[in-house]
């Protein structure tokens, strides 16, 4: 599923960058969202208990996932999907396993072992090296030798 997921959001960013580049972003994305919610209804219908518990925390994450995620950073990413390369936007996606390595830190007191520093590290020395603007790697691989 994973790999399905990758092909997906790759897909989606490139038609993103080549078709709808001069899309309003919050009209657009709510046509997204909408549009995703009706390929996916059939599928929680068969698959999943359609049954809501209403709890505090439940409340809590929805609102976070709702506004924070599905408004909030969905529109962030079309904003950078449109003003750069969109190679440098994918690389953006290696970093929510580092935010959430901090906000388990910061959250819950997590210790980090030296899995997650050496994680980390590489993700942020990849992700720095993608968006630079010496951008060093291209540079190495393009150089004649």
């Amino acid at each position: 599923m994973s790999i399905i997921g990758l092909f997906g959001v790759t897909l989606g960013n490139l038609y993103q960058k080549r078709f709808c580049a001069s899309m309003s972003i919050f009209p657009g994305g709510a046509i997204q969202s909408a549009t995703s919610a009706v390929l996916l209804l059939p599928f929680a219908v068969i698959f999943e208990r359609i049954e809501v518990v209403w709890h505090p925390e439940f409340v809590i994450a929805l609102t976070y996932m709702s506004a924070g995620v599905s408004i909030g950073a969905l529109s962030l990413l079309y904003i950078m999907i449109r003003r750069g390369d969109v190679s440098r936007v994918a690389s953006v996606f290696y970093l929510v396993p580092v935010s959430a390595a901090v906000a388990s830190y910061l959250l819950y007191g997590e210790i980090f072992d030296i899995q997650v520093i050496t994680g980390v590290s590489v993700v942020a020395i990849g992700v720095y090296f993608v968006n630079s603007s010496s951008n060093i790697v291209v540079k190495f691989f393009r150089t004649p030798r």
